[in-house]
């Protein structure tokens, strides 16, 4: 059965009544956005691809306790997804440093062209995502949730389970902290302009 003119939490309401089918409409509906956001925090297709596949498995498992932002799971994906790749990237981390001692013959091959791609095709910039990816985990589900999806903070708030006056604590923290990491950008716009 087709549902595509149902919304997030219909679906989930009829996924949780065995409606299985009403799931891959979800998955469908949201996979590009948290696939392009996986892709700019982990940086590899083949991890940004998995971390896709947790999330939606996560919200298979948490199907029956998931936020709804105007009746959208996208902020609670997004919010999971920032999770998931941290402990992604920590992960990595960590088998790098064991890859480290061991001597590798040949070089992991580089997807930057592909992340640069997916960048640019939605409009974001390397440094911005880079100043994302610096930033740390509560603040940066604030940033995403409040600049990258646009939801008020008493939605952000609602989606985190915070108090509103925390949501706009981490998101001043955030910005001040991600203003000084692109204070470039500004004066390379505003000589644009003057150009």
């Amino acid at each position: 059965m087709i549902h595509h003119d149902r919304t997030d939490a219909d679906l989930i309401g009829l996924v949780n009544s065995g409606d299985e089918s009403a799931f891959s409409v979800l998955f469908r509906r949201h996979e590009s956005a948290v696939y392009g956001l996986a892709l700019s925090i982990v940086r590899s297709s083949e991890d940004a691809e998995e971390v896709v596949g947790s999330a939606f498995l996560e919200l298979w498992r948490q199907r029956r306790r998931v936020r709804f932002v105007d009746d959208s799971a996208r902020p609670w994906l997004m919010v999971t997804v920032s999770h998931l790749c941290r402990n992604s990237r920590r992960g990595s981390m960590r088998y790098g440093r064991l890859l480290a001692k061991i001597p590798l013959p040949d070089p992991t091959p580089d997807h930057a062209d592909e992340v640069d791609r997916v960048l640019d095709h939605r409009g974001h910039s390397r440094e911005i995502h880079a100043a994302l990816r610096d930033l740390r985990e509560p603040e940066a589900a604030v940033v995403i949730l409040c600049l990258i999806e646009e939801l008020s903070m008493p939605e952000a708030a609602r989606v985190l389970g915070l108090l509103v006056g925390t949501v706009k604590s981490r998101l001043f923290r955030a910005k001040s902290r991600m203003q000084g990491q692109l204070q470039h950008l500004r004066f390379e716009v505003e000589a644009a302009h003057e150009g």
